[in-house]
């Protein structure tokens, strides 16, 4: 990602756009480190979309564009998210380019590249499904047209805590609050640079004086900008409560804003610039990341950070409660941290208050022979849904933030 930054350039230029990139990815806040470290939470289908864009930023029909179309195929049929996030702004930033050259031809590259994307994921997927395969589960609720529009002023809230300006729930990592104020940097040169991009885009399609010679970083550019963007309405969208958690929908536009910002600032400073100017640039930049090693080394001392499913999984091995069940971000955790000896399999409850087998990330013959269990698992904010099966508890530990209890019931439960 510094290398997308830097833009081909070198010396001072280079060396800004670089640790701007590594400031805001490499010494991320103690909020973004919470989504941008851990899965499966898109991050690394924010990387192949990455890829993919460098791949066709010269718009070039040789070997990248074929990588390219396998990249975004693989992203498919790994993460739906990848329409949204890599071929949508793709085949967008296709028509951009037909608009800013005023032709056709100038976007070709990138819009058959989307389209071959999408085809070859199918083709893939058929020949698959034919061996026998995994299925897709279905789509994620959408938001409410008023949840939709509380989503849009949590943009706002939710950013400022990944950037480290506000904590709220996700804590601040225990950097004083002095040293955390540094972020407001990084968030003004995001904030700044994407809104720079997306004007130079909106003038460029209007009057289309782009030009179509070697010199075409705005190819990068506005994918850059378009999958930014793509990827708040995708949080808007499926975002259906005021949930910190759902800030995780926004890690990837964070990635692709820090990236372009990096672009943005090389190509501000590749021109002439005053010594005194030059020296001033690079020094504020230092300190500035000096700030961002400092808040981050506050966080890599602090304490280890509590493993309830660690802790649930040896309770649960100690008292023989081997085979259980419990909500999705309780349940497969505790099985792989016990490497496979306490086994909670992931269920939800259907439409009619049903226990039945987890759609995603699950195997269905994980719940063939399943129907009675000695352990439930399962987050606080998951309590009314299991408070809904009215089965007799024997006993109650609790594991923060995970709860644990022990039952002798028969749930029936279906793949």
């Amino acid at each position: 990602m510094p290398s997308i930054a830097r833009d081909r350039r070198t010396g001072v230029p280079g060396f800004v756009g670089v640790l701007t990139v590594v400031g805001l990815l490499a010494l991320p806040s103690h909020a973004l480190a919470v989504f941008f470290l851990q899965g499966p939470l898109h991050v690394g289908t924010a990387l192949w979309c990455l890829l993919a864009f460098v791949l066709l930023r010269d718009a070039r029909w040789d070997w990248r564009w074929i990588v390219a179309v396998v990249l975004l195929a693989t992203g498919i049929l790994g993460d739906f998210q990848m329409l949204a996030l890599g071929v949508v702004p793709i085949f967008v930033a296709g028509l951009v380019a037909m608009l800013r050259v005023r032709s056709w031809r100038a976007g070709l590259t990138a819009t058959t590249a989307s389209i071959a994307g999408v085809v070859l994921a199918v083709v893939i997927r058929v020949i698959a499904t034919a061996f026998g395969t995994f299925s897709i589960a279905p789509q994620n609720p959408i938001a409410s047209p008023a949840q939709m529009l509380r989503n849009v002023g949590l943009v706002g809230s939710y950013g400022t805590k990944l950037f480290g300006i506000a904590s709220g729930s996700f804590g601040s990592g225990g950097v004083p609050t002095l040293l955390g104020a540094v972020h407001i940097f990084g968030l003004l040169v995001v904030v700044v640079c994407v809104l720079f991009a997306l004007v130079s885009l909106l003038k460029a399609i209007v009057t289309g004086r782009s030009s179509a010679g070697s010199d075409e970083t705005w190819r990068l550019d506005d994918v850059l900008v378009l999958a930014f963007f793509a990827d708040v309405v995708l949080f808007v969208l499926l975002t259906p409560a005021p949930n910190d958690s759902y800030a995780r929908y926004l890690t990837t536009s964070i990635i692709f804003g820090a990236v372009l910002a990096g672009r943005v600032v090389t190509r501000a400073l590749v021109h002439d610039l005053p010594s005194w100017l030059a020296t001033t640039v690079v020094v504020s930049t230092v300190v500035v990341a000096c700030g961002f090693v400092a808040a981050f080394g506050f966080t890599l001392s602090g304490p280890t950070a509590q493993q309830p499913a660690r802790e649930l999984g040896a309770f649960l091995a100690a008292h023989h409660l081997t085979d259980g069940i419990g909500d999705y971000w309780a349940a497969s955790i505790v099985t792989v941290e016990t490497h496979d000896t306490v086994r909670i399999r992931p269920v939800k409850a259907d439409a009619n208050g049903r226990l039945v087998g987890y759609d995603r990330n699950s195997s269905t013959s994980w719940y063939h022979d399943h129907s009675s269990s000695s352990s439930l698992s399962f987050r606080p904010s998951a309590l009314p849904m299991w408070a809904s099966t009215q089965r007799k508890r024997r006993s109650v530990r609790r594991h923060i933030p995970i709860r644990s209890a022990t039952f002798s019931f028969s749930c029936g439960l279906t793949g």
